[in-house]
């Protein structure tokens, strides 16, 4: 021992070795002490285990809008989250809608002849919106049969948040960081949205006055919001 104490006081060689042997035999288990204590930690930090995510959903209506449109014309409508900025805090959004409602009100009808539903269309554009849809843009349009004197509407639905559903979901091996990444990140379901709303007069006739005098339709479109908060709690069996 005595000659190992001398040559660690004069030879480099030998106090390099037992520095690096002393380090590796301080670090070696500290490190093993450190896996230990994170081998139930997620991707996304956290404890791994058992959650439960329970969602509570609220309609919020961002805005609506009368369209006054002649046979053959167009109209546009456009919303901002913006308006409900306050009620969207700290929430996702799951879906959102835009609603579509008229009634024939605008047909002069002859004699004889009964009033028709209005053929209506709408081309919508979300590029002004943080979305999940496939594309910006997209069309729909809608022919009732007879007459709907009593208001008809049709809904266009996107949805925010990937194979979203309203149940009370149990998620097994994930932090809760990860369960609540599952609900899309806060700005999906923010920012404009824009429709543009055409009208093609269906005018009933009569045989003997011929057709209705038919100008066009009256359109309400709304922009509705399906806003959720969700709470995530670690299961009973899990604890």
């Amino acid at each position: 021992m005595s000659a190992f104490l001398d040559k660690l006081k004069t030879d480099q060689d030998t106090q390099i070795m037992t520095v690096c042997v002393a380090f590796f035999l301080i670090a070696f288990p500290a490190y093993f002490a450190v896996a230990s204590s994170i081998k139930d930690v997620g991707v996304l930090g956290g404890e791994v285990g058992t959650y439960e995510a329970m969602v509570n959903e609220t309609v919020v209506e961002v805005g609506s809008i009368e369209l006054s449109i002649g046979d053959g014309d167009s109209a546009d409508a456009s919303f901002n989250t913006d308006a409900v900025k306050d009620q969207l805090s700290g929430k996702h959004v799951a879906i959102a809608r835009l609603v579509f409602t008229w009634q024939e009100t605008n047909e002069d009808t002859q004699i004889g002849a009964g009033a028709e539903c209005d053929e209506v269309s709408a081309d919508y554009d979300l590029s002004g919106a943080t979305h999940n849809e496939s594309s910006d843009t997209g069309s729909e349009s809608w022919t009732e049969n007879g007459n709907c004197a009593n208001e008809v509407s049709h809904t266009i639905e996107f949805k925010m948040i990937d194979n979203y559903s309203s149940n009370n979901t149990t998620y097994e091996n994930m932090t809760e960081q990860e369960v609540m990444s599952k609900y899309g990140n806060m700005d999906l379901g923010r920012g404009s949205f824009m429709t543009t709303v055409s009208v093609t007069a269906d005018k009933g006739s009569s045989p003997v006055f011929g057709e209705n005098d038919d100008p066009g339709e009256d359109v309400t479109v709304t922009l509705e919001l399906v806003v959720i908060s969700v709470t995530i709690e670690k299961s009973e069996s899990d604890t």
